[in-house]
C-alpha cells in the first residue's frame, strides 16, 4: 500500500475528497474493491489517521475504516449517484428511482398485485430510461444500508403500506427516499476505489 501514494515528509497530503454535498464522497487509497460507507465520525477518525501518517512517512494507514461495503445494488446506486455529483436534483432522482426499484422487488404491497402494476411498472421503465441507471448481474437491494437508530429496510416497507393508490405509493417512496437522503447527507461518508467506471449517459 505504501507505494500507491508517493508523498515527500513533511508535504500537506493530497485531499481525497470527490464532493461534499449533497452526499460526501472521498476516493479510497487502493485501486480495487467494493465501495464502502461509513459512518460520519468513523471518517473523521479515519481522516486524522490518514493525514497524520501521510505527513509523518507518506504512507497510508493500514486497514480500512469499520464501514458497510456496497456490493450486489448498491455499488451500481452509489456509481450513478458518482456520475451525477454535480447535480443535486439528479441524484435525488437517482435514488428515487432505487426507491423504486426496491419496492418493486421487496415490497409485498396490495397494490402491486392489482393491475395497477403495470403503471408502476411503466414509471419505473421510463425514469429508468430518462436517467439511463441500470441494475444488472446478482442484485440483492438498491437503497443503501443504514445503522438501526437511522432506519432499516423493515422500516422503508412498513412507510408504504398505507398507500391505498397508485399515486399513494409514488408519494410514499418519493418521500421516504428524500428522507434516507439528507439522512445519508448528514450522517454517512462514501469511498469509492479510484477505478474508472462509466453508468451511462451523463457519466463523469
Amino acid at each position: 500500500m505504501a507505494d500507491v501514494i508517493h508523498i515527500r515528509r513533511g508535504v500537506a497530503p493530497e485531499s481525497n475528497l470527490i464532493v461534499q454535498k449533497p452526499l460526501e464522497m472521498r476516493w479510497i487509497d487502493w485501486e480495487s474493491g467494493s465501495p464502502i460507507q461509513v459512518s460520519r465520525r468513523e471518517s473523521e477518525r479515519f481522516e486524522r489517521e490518514r493525514e497524520r501518517s501521510l505527513r509523518e512517512d507518506g504512507s497510508i494507514p493500514p486497514g480500512i475504516p469499520n464501514h458497510y461495503s456496497l456490493k450486489n445494488g448498491p455499488e451500481i446506486t452509489l456509481w450513478a449517484l458518482y456520475c451525477r455529483r454535480n447535480d443535486p436534483d439528479a441524484m435525488r432522482e437517482v435514488y428515487y428511482l432505487a426507491g423504486l426499484m426496491e419496492c418493486m422487488t421487496h415490497v409485498p404491497h396490495p397494490v402491486l398485485r392489482t393491475v395497477m402494476v403495470r403503471g408502476f411498472y411503466r414509471t419505473l421503465q421510463e425514469l429508468q430510461e430518462r436517467l439511463g441507471v441500470f441494475w444488472r448481474g446478482r442484485i440483492h437491494h438498491f437503497l443503501f444500508p443504514t445503522a438501526a437508530e437511522h432506519g432499516t429496510s423493515g422500516d422503508f416497507v412498513r412507510s408504504l403500506q398505507s398507500a391505498e393508490t397508485l399515486r399513494d405509493l409514488f408519494v410514499a417512496i418519493r418521500e421516504e427516499t428524500e428522507d434516507q437522503f439528507l439522512v445519508l447527507g448528514s450522517e454517512y461518508v462514501f469511498y469509492l476505489p479510484r477505478i474508472t467506471h462509466c453508468c451511462g449517459p451523463g457519466c463523469c
